[in-house]
C-alpha cells in the first residue's frame, strides 16, 4: 500500500509542479518532486514503526531491534533526501550566483565534483550513526581502514591526485567553465565540465577533449578570457616598398576602422592601430591591431578584414609585395 501511494503521489507531483515553474525549468520541479516522494517513504517509515510497536507488542528486546532498524532505515532516507537538496537546490544556485558576480552570462558552472564530495561525506556520516545505533565500535574500524586506507592511496594515487587537482582547480577560479583555453601541447577550446576526475574541453570543431586535471594544473595554459574577454587580433600585411606609406596607412586604417564598427564580434569603440614592423628587399611589413570581443570572434573579425582589405588595394593601386626570385624567374 505505501509503494502504491508513493507512486500515485509522485504522479500528482510531476502533474502539478510545473505549473509553479518557469519554461524550461523541468529539471528543477523533477528534483523537487523526487525529494517530496522520499519524504514521503520516511513519514510513511515512520507510519510503518508505530504500526509494528502497537499491533505487535514486541518484547523490550524485540522492540530494541526494531527501533534501531528502523533508525537505520531514517538516517538512510535522510541522508539521501540531504545530499539531493543540497547538490540539486542549493549548489546550483550558490553556482547561479558566482555566474552573475563573474559576468558569465552564456555559461552555467559545473558542481558536479562539489555534489559527489558531499554526497560521499553524507553517506559516510549516515554509515557512522548507523554503526553508532547498533553499539559498532568504529575504532577497530578506523584502525582497519586506516591500513587499508593506505593501501588503496597507493593503487589509487593517480585518481586521488586527479581529484584534488580538480578541487584546486576549482577554488582558485584561474580556469572556470565556459573559458576558452589553450594547453600546453596545443589542444584548446571551451572549458564544458570540471568533475572529480578530468576536465572536458570542447575544441572549434565540436569535439570534446578530456584533460586529466592533474595535468592540466601542471602544464601551462593560456586563458583567454582572463582577466578580461575582450582581446587585442592582430593582423599581418605586406607590402611592396614602392608605395606610399602614408598612403597605405591611410586606407587600411580606414578599412581598419569599417570593419571594427560594422562585424560582429568587432569592439565597437576601438580605434585600430598600425605599427610598422621591418624592411625586406622588395616589402615592408606592418602589423594592424583589432579588437573582438572575445577569442572565437577573431576568425570572423580578421576573414573580413583582410577581404576589404585586398579589394580596397586593388581599387587604389597599392602594390602587393613580390619576391626577388619571383621576379628573376618571369626574366
Amino acid at each position: 500500500m505505501g509503494i502504491v501511494i508513493s507512486y500515485f503521489i509522485v504522479r500528482i507531483l510531476n502533474s502539478f509542479l510545473p505549473r509553479l515553474f518557469a519554461r524550461g525549468e523541468e529539471t528543477t520541479h523533477r528534483i523537487v518532486s523526487s525529494i517530496v516522494a522520499w519524504c514521503f517513504v520516511l513519514v510513511y517509515f515512520v507510519y510503518v514503526n508505530f504500526l509494528t510497536v502497537l499491533i505487535l507488542e514486541p518484547s523490550q528486546k524485540t522492540a530494541e531491534v526494531i527501533s534501531k532498524v528502523f533508525i537505520s532505515l531514517y538516517v538512510l532516507v535522510g541522508a539521501v533526501i540531504m545530499t539531493k537538496f543540497v547538490s540539486s537546490l542549493i549548489l546550483p544556485y550558490i553556482s547561479e550566483r558566482i555566474r552573475k558576480m563573474s559576468g558569465h552570462g552564456e555559461v552555467s558552472f559545473s558542481v558536479s565534483i562539489f555534489s559527489n564530495t558531499i554526497g560521499v561525506i553524507l553517506v559516510t556520516i549516515g554509515v557512522g550513526i548507523i554503526l553508532a545505533v547498533w553499539n559498532i565500535s568504529l575504532l577497530p574500524l578506523l584502525t582497519t581502514l586506516g591500513i587499508g586506507g593506505l593501501a588503496i592511496a597507493i593503487a589509487l594515487q593517480d585518481t586521488l591526485a586527479n581529484f584534488f587537482a580538480g578541487v584546486q582547480v576549482l577554488l582558485v577560479h584561474q580556469i572556470r567553465v565556459g573559458d576558452y583555453i589553450k594547453l600546453e601541447n596545443g589542444e584548446e577550446g571551451v572549458v564544458v565540465d570540471i568533475n572529480w576526475r578530468n576536465t572536458t574541453i570542447r575544441d572549434l570543431f565540436n569535439n570534446l577533449v578530456i584533460v586529466p586535471n592533474s595535468k592540466l594544473i601542471s602544464g601551462i595554459t593560456k586563458n583567454y578570457h582572463l582577466p578580461d574577454q575582450e582581446m587585442s587580433v592582430v593582423v599581418a600585411v605586406e607590402v611592396s616598398i614602392e608605395n606610399d606609406l602614408k598612403f597605405v596607412e591611410e586606407i587600411t586604417l580606414d578599412v581598419a576602422k569599417e570593419v571594427q564598427s560594422s562585424v560582429e564580434g568587432a569592439v565597437k569603440t576601438w580605434e585600430p592601430l598600425i605599427r610598422y614592423q621591418s624592411f625586406t628587399d622588395y616589402s615592408i611589413k606592418f602589423n594592424v591591431i583589432l579588437r573582438v570581443v572575445e577569442y572565437t570572434y577573431q576568425f570572423p573579425v580578421r576573414h573580413e578584414f583582410l577581404k576589404r582589405l585586398h579589394s580596397r588595394f586593388k581599387q587604389e593601386n597599392v602594390k602587393l609585395s613580390i619576391p626577388l626570385v619571383n621576379i628573376k624567374n618571369m626574366g
